[in-house]
């Protein structure tokens, strides 16, 4: 059974749900980005992406449980709009998600404990800031409690996976236009 793609899934299900219309797009995202990636995200913005930067450590097997810390971020994309600044939005923002994930998260989910070490940078620069957008970065970090057994050899996790096609851009909703589910080579 996977464990941490779920997890990024209920952050961002549930900062969707915090932050309401106070953002146009909230995802997940592959890691950190450059100036090109962030004009692209800021067309859509105020913006959230909640991204799993690294494992910082896994806990060694306690009777049949492991843990697995990660160290997560959620990036805010601003930019200026008539009714508010890129930089005042940007810290509206970034104050109710700390607030948010302060809030000792588990995201609904039984295997993750509270959240740690949550700080927030700018991320502003010149050369972000010629482009009209502001940037912000919350990160934590935050444990999972798993299996120690690791993952079984014909777990279906491992077998196959699902893709799904947006063919729109930028995506409006998040209705993939088309799916596959290919089955991965076992040999």
């Amino acid at each position: 059974m996977a464990y941490i793609e779920p997890y990024r899934a209920a952050i961002v299900t549930s900062v969707k749900a915090a932050l309401g219309n106070a953002i146009k797009d909230c995802r997940s995202h592959p890691g950190r980005f450059d100036l090109k990636e962030l004009q692209t995200v800021a067309t859509k913005s105020p913006a959230v992406l909640v991204a799993c930067l690294g494992i910082a450590k896994i806990g060694g097997a306690l009777s049949d449980k492991r843990e697995i810390d990660l160290v997560m971020a959620a990036f805010v994309a601003t930019a200026d709009a008539k009714q508010m600044s890129r930089d005042v939005a940007g810290l509206l923002i970034t104050e109710a998600l700390a607030l948010h994930i302060a809030d000792h998260q588990r995201w609904g989910l039984g295997y993750v404990k509270k959240p740690t070490n949550l700080k927030g940078t700018n991320l502003y620069s010149s050369a972000q800031g010629g482009k009209g957008v502001a940037l912000w970065s919350l990160s934590w970090r935050q444990a999972l409690i798993v299996p120690a057994t690791g993952i079984a050899a014909d777990d279906q996790d491992l077998l196959s996976i699902g893709l799904n096609y947006f063919l729109q851009d930028p995506v409006d909703d998040d209705v993939a236009d088309a799916a596959d589910n290919v089955a991965l080579d076992q040999t």
